[in-house]
């Protein structure tokens, strides 16, 4: 290792340290004004109802970015290599909610322009809550938080905005906060699960509302070159990465990260083997699978990985200048021109080659395989040998008419006038095909729409009918009820007055026999009582001076 690098080790490790110095030095300042102490514990502040909430805020804001120069660069490379394979449906993403949300403002073509590459906070928003990101996940003062902490990363002064780089680098931001917290908790897994995590989350979200999920399942997807053609050259080139792919197409290699779940290969010799088999069979079906942790540190593996894509060359920028303007300086129309339309003299856009798209694949592969100038005679051998294989195939000793190819440098003007003319005609007779067919559509649409209308009248008609009736019915049915009711009660009033008549007759009756028995009862009493009573003689006793009662006495004697 030379001095240089050393140089440059230590600048980097004391760049960390200072980093580390600050965010502890704003930890310290946070720490302070919670605890209402200045720079000396013995000072207290006395601050306003408010003010400290509002200056905790400026010190130290409740979000705060991931720092990927403090990550390890595996989880750092994992990361920027995962969006990169995502950059097309970000691309995507972005230039759908661009410039979306309404917009009084109209202004000129090149503000229009700059409109276009930006993403504002209303349509960020718009897009979080268009892919079924909740309030729990992601609440509405969150986004522009974001916003301006990914503008001040970036050296920029706007806080309600965001260009195509910040909206990939909020993204991540956003994925890394989101599942930091319930209700789905992955800060104990790397960092790039989380952006898999939230990118699961847009496709579902997607498919749920029945949109397309083409680019979530195949981020590499194209449109251009032939597909059947570019599949066959990337099954190629996966089983053999040096093989040669024909002009117009290119080979590229890109490198995926991948996280493991296995014991470290340097702990090998300090871990049995039977140990390294127990641990990852512990954290595969044990702490993954059922309590959704775990226990060994991940090991990253790097795969390259080498497709094929169509090699497209940009052409520069010129603007297209028709070939009657050529001569403009001789003030002499071109003769190959006289008689051409304006709109036929301008440079006419090449369309995909539609011959190539009927030979199979093999035959595609062994065109292409040809130089660009010896393509076209290749093609046409192609199908010449696809139209002898169908005509042996179907059993025919000749083959189908082909159209003729004839130059149209060669043809004269009044072949090339009443081509133009048949075009023409041919054009207003298939605008007027169409008009009548859109006509009679119209007409049956409206036909039906009318049919339908009286239809439903019909039935609204005959369920108010049977509504009316049926209201009726009731109402009879509670009138029987009723009175039925009412007959009754009437009958149950008269069966309880009868009853308690006869309760009281009953009732007298036997109070009258009470009173009977008691007076019997008295009287035998009584008499019984006047039987027990005897007023006995008393004798006087001279010789005991004994003296008589007195009548009083004797009155009170017999009362007892």
């Amino acid at each position: 290792m030379c001095i240089r690098d050393r140089h440059m080790i230590e600048a980097e490790k004391n760049e960390k340290i200072e980093r580390e110095k600050r965010a502890l030095k704003q930890q310290l300042e946070w720490r302070k004004i919670e605890l209402g102490v200045g720079k000396t514990a013995n000072v207290p502040i006395l601050l306003e109802e408010g003010a400290m909430d509002r200056k905790m805020k400026k010190i130290l804001p409740e979000i705060q970015l991931i720092d990927f120069s403090c990550e390890e660069e595996r989880e750092k490379e994992a990361v920027f290599l995962y969006v990169k394979k995502y950059r097309k449906l970000l691309r995507y993403l972005f230039t759908k909610y661009a410039n979306s949300c309404y917009s009084s403002k109209a202004g000129a073509f090149d503000v229009l322009k700059e409109k276009a590459e930006i993403i504002t906070l209303g349509e960020i928003t718009k897009l979080f809550k268009d892919h079924s990101v909740s309030s729990a996940m992601l609440n509405r003062e969150e986004p522009a938080t974001f916003i301006r902490l990914v503008n001040a990363h970036q050296g920029k002064i706007e806080i309600s905005s965001l260009t195509f780089e910040g909206f990939q680098e909020s993204f991540i931001q956003i994925a890394i906060y989101i599942y930091s917290k319930p209700p789905l908790v992955l800060s104990h897994l790397p960092l790039v699960e989380s952006v898999k995590e939230l990118i699961k989350h847009f496709e579902k979200a997607t498919e749920a509302k029945g949109d397309n999920t083409l680019l979530y399942k195949t981020p590499d997807f194209t449109t251009l070159g032939d597909k059947e053609l570019l599949r066959e050259l990337n099954r190629m080139v996966k089983s053999n990465p040096d093989y040669p792919v024909p002009e117009g197409y290119r080979k590229v290699s890109e490198k995926e990260a991948n996280f493991e779940f296995v014991v470290k290969p340097s702990l090998s010799n300090s871990v049995s083997e039977a140990a390294q088999i127990v641990m990852e069979i512990l954290e595969e079906e044990v702490f993954s699978k059922t309590l959704g942790i775990h226990i060994i540190e991940p090991v990253v593996r790097y795969e390259v990985r080498t497709k094929v894509y169509p090699d497209i060359v940009k052409p520069q920028k010129q603007l297209l200048q028709p070939r009657y303007l050529e001569a403009v300086e001789k003030k002499v129309k071109p003769k190959d021109l006289e008689g051409v339309k304006y709109s036929e003299a301008l440079p006419k856009k090449k369309t995909i080659d539609e011959s190539m798209k009927k030979l199979p694949v093999n035959m595609k592969l062994i065109v292409s395989s040809f130089p660009k100038e010896d393509r076209e005679v290749a093609k046409e051998v192609a199908g010449l040998l696809e139209e002898i294989i169908d005509a042996v195939a179907d059993g025919r000793n000749t083959l189908n008419k082909r159209k003729e190819r004839v130059n149209k440098a060669m043809k004269s003007k009044a072949e090339l006038d009443e081509e133009i003319r048949k075009a023409e005609l041919e054009k207003e007779q298939k605008r007027r095909n169409r008009h009548n067919l859109l006509k009679q559509k119209i007409d049956e649409s409206r036909k039906k729409e009318a049919e339908e209308a009286e239809k439903k009248k019909k039935e609204e008609e005959e369920n108010k009918a049977k509504e009316k009736e049926k209201l009726e019915k009731e109402r009879h049915e509670q009138q029987r009820e009723r009175e039925r009711k009412k007959k009754l009660l009437q009958e149950m009033k008269e069966k309880k007055e009868e009853e308690k008549k006869k309760a009281q007759e009953e009732e007298s009756k036997k109070q009258k026999v009470e009173e009977e028995k008691r007076a019997k009862a008295r009287e035998e009493f009584l008499k019984k009582k006047k039987e027990e009573i005897v007023l006995p003689r008393v004798y006087v006793c001279r010789t005991r001076n004994l003296r008589r009662p007195r009548k009083s006495e004797r009155k009170r004697r017999k009362k007892r």
